[in-house]
């Protein structure tokens, strides 16, 4: 089934979003960290429900979710290089709202193909994510001095 492809491809994504914020949260230094770490508890808790979520919809669907480390970076496109405390917080939120925008447009794929096989609970999945996604991004476009759609 086309959706359990694409719904172990978003647990891949998923996985790789929850390393990219981990990886921001701990490689911070300097002002704003006081802000920042605490914001990104709150995104890694988020993705770790999501994680789950998309898990146990997969197996609904009769599907068998990623499970290792392996697999996920497999089978994620979304590209992130290791951690470097020499990276300004400026440029590791641009990271984080880079990973966001992909993320972004894996929720409205994931939207329109659950739309295509009538799997009106997985809409509701996407576009719950695709909305909090959304918000982060304009939170962080905000941040950055940018307009909210930049």
């Amino acid at each position: 089934m086309k959706m359990n492809n694409f719904l172990n491809e978003l647990l891949a994504d998923l996985n790789q979003m929850l390393m990219l914020t981990y990886q921001v949260h701990w490689y911070m230094r300097g002002k704003g960290f006081l802000v920042y770490h605490p914001m990104l508890d709150s995104y890694i808790e988020e993705y770790q429900d999501d994680i789950d979520e998309v898990a146990e919809n997969l197996i609904m669907l009769g599907g068998a979710p990623f499970s290792t480390l392996e697999e996920m970076a497999k089978n994620t496109k979304l590209e992130i290089t290791a951690g470097d405390y020499g990276v300004t917080i400026e440029a590791q939120l641009e990271k984080l709202l880079a990973g966001l925008k992909y993320f972004q447009a894996k929720c409205q794929e994931g939207m329109e193909l659950a739309e295509e096989e009538n799997l009106v609970h997985i809409v509701d999945l996407c576009s719950d994510m695709l909305a909090s996604t959304n918000k982060h991004i304009w939170m962080l476009n905000a941040e950055l001095g940018k307009a909210p759609n930049a």
